[in-house]
């Protein structure tokens, strides 16, 4: 298990802020971040909020084309993701399908790969960047952008299965004052919460909103790639029905 203090996942977040303006991602900028559940997907949302860069999660088990449905809507200058990741005990072969997916993404410049497991992977010239690489040689801070309250502060996309998917805009404010709310009028958030966080998470508005809302009231956050399955995953089910 690989625990980070707030403290560690500053320098982290920092650090690898500074290597996204290093390619030239400025705010505005839209940035795909498409990985499995590692704390690297937290560090990836909050240095793209840090230098006031809109991301957009993309589900780790969606195919190529609905990764070019999504990166093509918003006008993604880079797509961040991991060389492969693991899935109820499976491989899933997250670069290779970002490959497969670039032949329609015209607007991206830079794909920045998370090694997460060492499975060998094709690496374009000029195009890609191992994520090690980058923050190796990147500044150790980076001060946070200057944002208006109603500036974007990432994209969250429906599922397409009745449709093109449809891109929602969530502003800098509603995000980032959520968590005082939730905070003030839930009981339940206390500091000394731990809350777990499913892999569907990462295609959902789970993603970006526990990373702010966890790190805003100081709770403590695990992410796992295990899938609760059986009774588990029914008590799930139950438990996010009557709590909404």
């Amino acid at each position: 298990m690989r625990r980070l203090t707030y403290a560690e996942l500053l320098d982290e977040v920092q650090k690898f802020a500074s290597a996204l303006k290093d390619l030239g991602i400025q705010k505005g900028d839209r940035v795909a971040v498409y990985m499995g559940m590692t704390p690297e997907l937290a560090i990836a949302l909050l240095a793209c909020a840090r230098i006031g860069a809109v991301h957009s999660v993309i589900f780790g088990g969606f195919a190529a084309n609905a990764i070019a449905d999504r990166v093509n809507d918003s006008g993604c200058v880079a797509i961040l993701t991991q060389d492969t990741s693991y899935r109820r005990g499976g491989e899933i072969k997250l670069k290779a399908t970002v490959d497969e997916a670039m032949h329609a993404c015209h607007t991206v410049k830079h794909v920045v790969v998370y090694k997460r497991t060492g499975t060998p992977v094709n690496m374009v010239e000029g195009r890609d960047h191992w994520w090690h690489d980058l923050v190796a040689k990147a500044a150790p801070e980076c001060p946070c952008e200057e944002q208006d309250s109603e500036d974007p502060l990432y994209i969250l996309y429906t599922s397409g299965t009745t449709g093109k998917p449809k891109g929602l805009v969530h502003t800098t404010a509603v995000t980032r004052c959520r968590p005082t709310s939730h905070r003030n009028t839930c009981s339940i958030c206390k500091s000394t919460t731990s809350t777990g966080a499913r892999p569907i998470l990462a295609g959902s508005r789970g993603t970006p909103t526990l990373c702010m809302v966890r790190c805003r009231t100081a709770q403590q956050c695990s992410c796992t790639k295990a899938r609760p399955t059986g009774p588990i995953f029914r008590a799930f089910g139950r438990l996010s029905t009557t709590t909404r």
